[in-house]
């Protein structure tokens, strides 16, 4: 048995200050990672005020990387396949 694992993991690093902020969220359900993912460009993009169109072109990036005025911010969707193998106790 074949089980996908679904990682959303969110970094953001400030020059000025060495702030570094990152998150990983993990799930089984991809369309959930896949909202996850969507969620985190739609807000770097938000903050940035990149606008709408900028963000319908990368809603569906696995990598997504901005950097702007000394910040860096990047999101990324991964997916590691793991095989189990079941075994019928007696």
């Amino acid at each position: 048995m074949v089980l996908s694992i679904y990682s959303v993991t969110y970094a953001s690093y400030g020059e000025v200050d060495g702030e570094l902020f990152t998150e990983t969220k993990v799930f089984v359900d991809e369309d959930k990672a896949r909202a996850c993912q969507q969620s985190n460009i739609q807000g770097i993009c938000g903050e940035l005020k990149l606008g709408d169109d900028y963000y319908e072109e990368r809603k569906n990036d696995t990598g997504f990387e901005y950097a702007s005025d000394g910040r860096s911010y990047k999101t990324t969707l991964r997916v590691q396949d793991y095989e189990f193998y079941l075994q019928e106790r007696r």
